[in-house]
């Protein structure tokens, strides 16, 4: 009597194979479609670095200390020149909202973008704006000032894929 030996996979085997392959191709493929929302990142967290050291600066040194938060809605190549009071975004669009205005918003205002934000801290810990809207494409964050302390805080308002 002459054995044959079956040569390959199992069902099982290949079952397996496919599971792992799946688990690995979900770890991988959020990493690589978020580049743009790194840079949105990576926009609001150093805008809030800027207004922080802001607010740390006019504490220290006991006088006014404007910031000046920068759209570059064009993308333009510009220096990024190291000036801890201007600042430059990479790709976001900013809109500043005191806080009467932000009682009479409509969140489909999209015509007030400004280009420019501006926002001075008081060395008794206060700040002249209350909210700045971050936008780029379908991200949208709001970084918010405490009027009385300055204290600089940030949330990611929505993510609509059109």
């Amino acid at each position: 009597m002459k054995q044959t030996r079956n040569y390959g996979f199992t069902l099982i085997e290949i079952i397996i194979v496919l599971a792992i392959l799946a688990m690995a191709a979900t770890l991988i493929m959020p990493r690589i479609s978020t580049s743009e929302s790194t840079l949105f990142y990576s926009d609001v967290r150093e805008a809030v670095s800027i207004l922080k050291y802001g607010r740390r600066m006019s504490v220290i040194q006991g006088k006014d200390t404007t910031v000046v938060l920068e759209s570059n809605p064009q993308q333009e190549k510009r220096p990024r020149r190291l000036n801890p009071k201007h600042w430059i975004a990479r790709v976001a669009s900013l809109q500043c909202k005191s806080s009467h205005e932000e009682e009479n918003d409509d969140d489909d205002d999209d015509e007030k973008q400004d280009a420019t934000c501006s926002v001075t801290f008081y060395p008794e810990g206060g700040s002249s704006a209350s909210n700045i809207v971050v936008r780029f494409q379908h991200y949208r964050a709001k970084i918010t000032l405490n009027p009385l302390t300055g204290k600089a805080e940030w949330e990611l308002l929505e993510y609509e894929r059109e």
